[in-house]
């Protein structure tokens, strides 16, 4: 009895004004006549069962909490936050949410159980927990998933379709310790290229529009705005969407007002869906069906669609483009214009293309600059801060939480966590070895 009075003191005015509504019901209304003893001590019984009974849901809930080893200072904490049956529900002791409460610092309750898998619960660990979400995994599978894998590993899951095996693929990663954002590999091919039922629709509306080999544009979609670039900047005849032939114009003449005696042109641009299935169906003639995915994209899934790709080639004599001073300044200084290398080298499992140096993406100055300081690859970078959330994405946590499976996951110890914008060179590919031209790409997009 003392202890759940103790409680009563240290916890507030928790349920006051019921306490009160509820005495003045049961205390003897002021009579003339003189109370007798034992009516009196009734009433004081029942007042102390009345508080009694109102205090001991707040009672068991602390002790379930000093169970599980949170601190008086943090209970006070989660009290205060009104988050005692989620932490409960919890059924663990972290030792991070013990200090956040104890800070009392502001948690939203959605995503509390992010709390479990980091120290440090931000903008971007609350958004890989939602595009999990959106990808159709489990509360157990993201949790494991959040808590087992490398931030590179995670975001090359994000560019794949939901992976019914997740174990599979921690196994994968774990077989490869190499890997890293500057090259990634792994062992299992997690998806069927050109699948319609693993592919989705690219939004088409926006210049960040992404197209690969589960991401496809219709076969009626044109650029607008599409346009034949100036003989100066390239060869006769390409075109190219009006926002990136001026950013291609821009960075030609940055790259003149310097003097070198070779400059480079576009060689490739603008290729419409009758084109790309004509020059398909070429190689399926020649090869057959099978062999065809490995030198030709198929129509749909080619950037070259969108108007914003462009194959780049140098005026230099006997040089591929990799080997020219046009390449070592375009890849290092095209973000600064709007532009990425849309396939780097160490990165084909990830876009699914082998390495392209004359290949690049108009995507505008902010998000260039930013895909090329993260060390993403462009569908790393997409999945991850550009693909539109569903509006009700708080709900569909929600419910994800709601309808988590009943097994017991195996808690695994939380690994070192890699910073979101890693430092990189100011060149990575600057080592890079020659690969290929155009025309001898293996699958040139």
């Amino acid at each position: 009895m003392n202890h759940g009075l103790n409680q009563i003191k240290t916890k507030g005015q928790h349920g006051a004004s019921k306490v009160k509504q509820k005495l003045q019901r049961l205390l003897p209304k002021p009579s003339d006549k003189p109370l007798k003893p034992w009516t009196i001590y009734l009433g004081i019984a029942i007042v102390l069962v009345a508080l009694f009974l109102i205090t001991l849901p707040t009672i068991l809930d602390d002790s379930k909490l000093e169970k599980l080893g949170y601190s008086e200072l943090a209970i006070n904490g989660i009290h205060e936050a009104e988050l005692v049956d989620e932490v409960i529900e919890l059924n663990r002791y972290n030792a991070t949410i013990n200090t956040v409460f104890e800070n009392q610092l502001n948690v939203d309750p959605t995503y509390l159980p992010l709390y479990l898998v980091n120290s440090t619960v931000d903008d971007t660990l609350i958004l890989k927990y939602q595009r999990l979400v959106v990808k159709g995994y489990s509360e157990n599978e993201i949790l494991t998933l959040l808590t087992t894998l490398k931030d590179y590993e995670l975001t090359v899951l994000l560019t794949l379709p939901k992976i019914d095996d997740i174990q599979m693929y921690i196994d994968d990663c774990a077989n490869h310790p190499d890997n890293s954002y500057a090259s990634f590999t792994l062992d299992n091919q997690y998806y069927e290229p050109y699948n319609m039922d693993q592919s989705q629709q690219s939004d088409a509306s926006n210049v960040n529009m992404l197209v690969n080999k589960l991401n496809y544009l219709g076969s009626d979609y044109s650029p607008l705005g599409l346009g034949e670039v100036s003989v100066r900047y390239a060869a006769s005849g390409i075109q190219l969407a009006e926002e990136c032939s001026a950013a291609l114009s821009r960075m030609s003449e940055a790259y003149t007002s310097l003097g070198y005696p070779t400059g480079f042109f576009v060689s490739s641009g603008y290729r419409d869906y009758a084109s790309q299935q004509s020059a398909y169906d070429g190689y399926v003639a020649s090869v057959g069906a099978d062999e065809a995915n490995n030198y030709a994209i198929q129509p749909g899934f080619s950037e070259h669609q969108t108007g914003l790709a462009m194959d780049l080639a140098s005026t230099a004599p006997d040089l591929t483009f990799e080997e020219t001073t046009e390449f070592a300044w375009v890849s290092i200084n095209c973000q600064d214009y709007g532009f990425i290398l849309r396939y780097p080298q160490g990165k084909e499992y990830i876009t699914g293309i082998n390495y392209e140096p004359w290949h690049y993406r108009y995507v505008g100055v902010e998000t260039a600059q930013a895909v090329v300081n993260s060390g993403m690859t462009y569908e790393e970078y997409y999945e991850l801060y550009l693909r539109p959330l569903p509006e009700n994405i708080d709900q569909l946590v929600i419910e994800n939480q709601k309808a988590k499976e009943e097994e017991v996951v195996e808690t695994i110890a939380p690994v070192e966590t890699e910073s979101l914008i890693p430092t990189i060179p100011a060149d990575p590919r600057a080592s890079a070895t020659t690969s290929s031209d155009p025309q001898t790409s293996e699958e040139s997009e």
